[in-house]
């Protein structure tokens, strides 16, 4: 969601977005943009379904 004059600075891609930002656990620390938010999302649902309790 875009905010006038609210940025943030992607610790993925590294560009400046006029943006609120998303956690970008567990691929990085710290908020990254909407864009690179598919990955973080992808790396979260692989993590649960390759977590032992699924085993």
């Amino acid at each position: 969601m875009k905010t006038p004059g609210h940025f943030i600075k992607c610790v993925i891609c590294g560009k400046t977005k006029e943006e609120f930002g998303n956690n970008a656990m567990p691929v990085a620390k710290g908020l990254c943009c909407d864009s690179c938010n598919r990955e973080v999302l992808l790396a979260r649902l692989d993590a649960v379904f390759n977590a032992e309790i699924f085993g």
